[in-house]
C-alpha cells in the first residue's frame, strides 16, 4: 500500500529535488529516517501538482505507542532525522526542549546539532521504570485493568531483555 501526496511545484520548488536526494542510495545512512520516494509522477501539461508515491506508514496523529520508551524512541528517531538532513544541507519531561524548538522567535530556537544532544541528555535521565510507564492523556489517569495488563507486559519484556526503548 502506498500514500499519495500532492505537491504544488510552484509553491515548493524545492520539495521534489531534496526529497529525491535524501531517499538516493548516496546519502543511505541509519541515521536517515526520511520516508523514500518510491515515484514521483509529474504534473500534467497545464497543472502545477506532481505527486509523490511514498509506503503507507502509521498514522503519525494517532500512532500506537504503548510506553514512555517507545516515545522517547519517536522523538529520539525525528530529531535525529532532522540534524541527518540539516547535516546534509549545510511530554513533561521534554517540555522545554519542545518549547524551545516551538519558540515563536525562530532566531531563538536551537540548531539541530544542539537538540540530539540535548534529548540524549534528558534521556539519560530517565529511569527504566520511567521509559517503561504507559503513555497516557494529560489529565488522564489508567483503569486499573489496563495499569495491570500494561506492566504486565513490561515485566515479561524486561525479564526477556527487552530493552524500554525500541531500537530500529
Amino acid at each position: 500500500m502506498v500514500m499519495l501526496k500532492a505537491v504544488n511545484r510552484i509553491r515548493t520548488p524545492d520539495e521534489i529535488p531534496v526529497g529525491k536526494l535524501l531517499s538516493s542510495e548516496r546519502l543511505a545512512s541509519p541515521r536517515n529516517h526520511c520516508i523514500p520516494y518510491l515515484e514521483v509522477i509529474d504534473a500534467p501539461d497545464g497543472s502545477d501538482f506532481s505527486f509523490i508515491v511514498f509506503p503507507l506508514l502509521l498514522d503519525t496523529e494517532h500512532a500506537p505507542l504503548k510506553t514512555i520508551g517507545e516515545a522517547v524512541e519517536l522523538f529520539r528517531q525525528i530529531f535525529e532525522g532532522c540534524n541527518y538532513a540539516k547535516a546534509k544541507q549545510g511530554f513533561e519531561f521534554m517540555r522545554e526542549l519542545v518549547n524551545d524548538m516551538t519558540n515563536a522567535d525562530p532566531q531563538k530556537r536551537p540548531l539541530m546539532s544542539e537538540v540530539v544532544p540535548r534529548l540524549n541528555a534528558i534521556i539519560e535521565g530517565l529511569s527504566d521504570w520511567e521509559l517503561r510507564s504507559p503513555v497516557i492523556r494529560a489529565g488522564k489517569r489508567l483503569k486499573w485493568r489496563r495499569r495491570v495488563a500494561h506492566w504486565t507486559v513490561q515485566l515479561i519484556r524486561k525479564a526477556r531483555g527487552i530493552p524500554a526503548i525500541p531500537r530500529a
